[in-house]
């Protein structure tokens, strides 16, 4: 128990940094096209894990935002209440999640359309044989046909979108959990806590600090 405390620990201190979330997205975009590069010069063999059946990609990458929506949903729930003890303010919060779920189904749905617009139904994975019959993906495929078309890969813009979801909303913890740096403030100022720029009112929020 004391070897997961201290696992945590390391890893909580780590993903908090503000280095770490500046750093994070374009760290992600380097991975992605280094892994585009390799596919394309090296492609690697056929492996379980190629197979978009797996257990990994079914139950867990297709529904990535329902998993990160429900660990979202009562972690920024408790600790922003523990921090503020204002329902109205942990409402507020929560409201990244509507903004993330309309945003998981804007992109996921444009990505959709680019393939199907761009895209065209053949008799085999060799694209011979136009099958002009069958305008969509869905009808192709339930023909037994193969659809093309520039497809976009949903996969790596939702577990992208997820880890910069949950590492943003992680940015509450702190090593002993006290704020980075508070400014005060007198009615309507803005101060800074826990790495979030809020507009605020004397007699709305109260802060009693330890340490700087």
């Amino acid at each position: 128990m004391e070897h997961l405390e201290r696992c945590a620990w390391v890893l909580r201190g780590t993903l908090v940094r503000a280095a770490v979330r500046r750093y994070l997205p374009w760290a992600l975009v380097a991975s992605m096209l280094a892994g585009s590069l390799l596919k394309e010069l090296s492609p690697l063999p056929e492996s379980y894990l190629s197979n978009k059946r797996n257990v990994l990609n079914v139950y867990f990458v297709k529904v990535a935002w329902a998993w990160t929506f429900c660990l979202l949903l009562p972690f920024i729930t408790l600790t922003n209440y523990h921090l503020t003890g204002k329902a109205g303010l942990v409402l507020r919060r929560l409201s990244t999640l509507l903004v993330g779920t309309a945003i998981w189904y804007v992109g996921t749905a444009v990505f959709t359309n680019i393939e199907h617009y761009t895209g065209s139904c053949y008799q085999s994975p060799a694209l011979e044989g136009v099958r002009k019959e069958h305008q969509s993906k869905r009808q192709c495929h339930g023909e037994g046909g193969f659809w093309h078309g520039f497809d976009i890969s949903g996969h790596s813009f939702l577990l992208t979108f997820c880890a910069l979801m949950i590492v943003e909303e992680m940015a509450v913890l702190h090593e002993d959990m006290a704020p980075r740096s508070v400014s005060e403030c007198l009615g309507g100022d803005i101060i800074q806590f826990y790495g979030f720029n809020h507009r605020v009112y004397a007699e709305d929020l109260q802060i009693s600090i330890s340490k700087f």
